[in-house]
């Protein structure tokens, strides 16, 4: 999931616009999905995923991170494990990474992957600032300065805590992770250190999804089809019309932060045009299967959601969905493009599913 904005354009949108010219509504397209790298064997359902250029990185059961820098080729373990990991049950849920990048010729950038940070089961946050190196890892969960304000019967241990955000761009300075029980916690330090926020989504309600588009506007999903939006960093939450009432697991927005999408059970997605204030249901490519994940470019010229059967694309903001060859007949469970690069899905048995779909072609 890892939602963020501030994400640095590739020159290959400007290319493809240049050379196809605006894209046809009812264009037919040729996409492909290729299976890549089993991880660990299939021994862990994997969670979420991070794709930031060539750099793929991965979560799931277990307290391993995966990481590749050949664009999910091949991907290496780097270990998180603490006594604290080593438990049964354990598992991480949300993964992301800084992203800073600089433009070196006119076709080419290189992006600072440095700082990134994982969260999941029983409350657990860990950070690194050298890009996930073995033995980088430093457990944060303990950081929490105003933990006496949880309300109700929350108790931090025994959360989940399903999604991390907020670090793509120069200028960040503020990181969100969402969670169980209404749990939202917000770091003003790159996160080093955490502080519990309120928020109008109550703690009866778990949050599973968030996207920050500017310093000041977020976005946030959960159960029973709650919606909420800060406009202010994160010191306020109002909660939004959804139209749904299903679950909502993921959240992502493109152009400029102006065009958003939220997906949850039984193929709920939902829209809006006006960076999130207003919200209407859109067709999905299934009614019963459960969705998980959604990308888009950030164009968003392009987009895919990931769930229980596979993937689905979108060339038209998500009013038409196809999956010719897309359908995996696998259970996935997330799906990340950052700006315009291709994105990559995960799912069950270590699955993991790069996308090499190509330019549209017009109809005959």
């Amino acid at each position: 999931m890892a939602r963020r904005g501030g994400a640095c354009l590739s020159i290959l949108a400007v290319l493809i616009l240049a050379h196809y010219g605006p894209i046809p509504i009812h264009a037919q397209f040729v996409e492909r999905w290729i299976v890549g790298d089993v991880i660990d064997g299939g021994a862990n359902t994997l969670m979420d995923v991070e794709v930031i250029g060539a750099n793929v990185w991965l979560v799931g059961e277990g307290d391993t991170v995966y990481h590749s820098t050949d664009s999910g080729g091949q991907f290496t373990a780097k270990a998180t494990r603490t006594s604290q990991t080593q438990v049964n049950g354990f598992g991480w849920r949300g993964i992301t990474f800084r992203e800073s990048c600089t433009e070196v010729t006119n076709v080419t950038y290189t992006c600072d992957t440095s700082r990134g940070i994982v969260v999941g089961t029983f409350g657990t946050i860990f950070r690194t600032v050298n890009s996930g190196a073995e033995g980088s890892w430093v457990d944060v969960s303990n950081t929490i300065t105003n933990v006496e304000d949880l309300t109700g019967n929350v108790v931090l241990s025994s959360a989940t805590l399903w999604d991390v955000t907020g670090l793509g761009g120069e200028g960040w300075t503020v990181d969100y992770i969402v969670g169980d029980s209404g749990l939202m916690l917000i770091s003003s330090d790159q996160g080093a250190t955490w502080t519990y926020r309120s928020t109008s989504a109550g703690n009866s309600i778990n949050l599973h999804g968030v996207y920050i588009q500017s310093q000041t506007v977020g976005l946030a999903v959960g159960s029973g089809g709650t919606l909420i939006r800060t406009s202010n960093g994160g010191s306020t939450w109002a909660r939004m019309t959804s139209n749904t009432n299903e679950d909502l697991w993921d959240i992502t927005c493109a152009s400029g932060g102006t065009k958003c999408w939220a997906v949850g059970d039984a193929g709920a997605l939902v829209y809006s045009s006006d960076s999130g204030l207003t919200w209407v249901v859109k067709p999905s490519c299934t009614t019963t299967d459960n969705l998980r994940g959604v990308a888009f470019r950030e164009s968003a010229a392009e987009g895919w959601v990931a769930g229980f059967s596979g993937t689905c694309t979108t060339f038209d903001l998500g009013d038409n969905w196809s999956n010719p060859g897309g359908n995996t007949a696998i259970k996935l469970f997330g799906v990340d493009s950052n700006a315009e690069d291709n994105p990559v899905a995960v799912g069950v048995e270590g699955f993991t599913a790069l996308y090499t779909g190509g330019p549209p072609s017009a109809p005959p």
